[in-house]
């Protein structure tokens, strides 16, 4: 019985992922799950997967842009324990 495919696939335009598997017939229901290559995932740095979201990337953006200004900004005194 098949229980697991493995296929190397690239993202197209729009974010379309194409999967190719003559082997499962017609109407059968599948779990997909992601995962980047090794490759891929070693290029992306926290920064690039924050900024991939709009929302989140203004957010980040308008609170460096509060640091530069001195505006909205929290004070925390720590302390040290020992």
């Amino acid at each position: 019985m098949l229980t697991a495919l493995k296929q190397h696939a690239t993202v197209k335009k729009g974010g379309l992922i194409e999967l190719y598997a003559p082997e499962l017939p017609e109407g059968t229901e599948v779990d997909v799950e992601i995962a980047l290559s090794l490759e891929e995932s070693a290029e992306r740095d926290d920064t690039t997967y924050l900024f991939s979201n709009p929302k989140t990337k203004e957010r980040i953006l308008r609170s460096l842009r509060n640091i530069e200004m001195g505006v909205n900004l929290i004070e925390v005194e720590i302390e040290d324990e020992e």
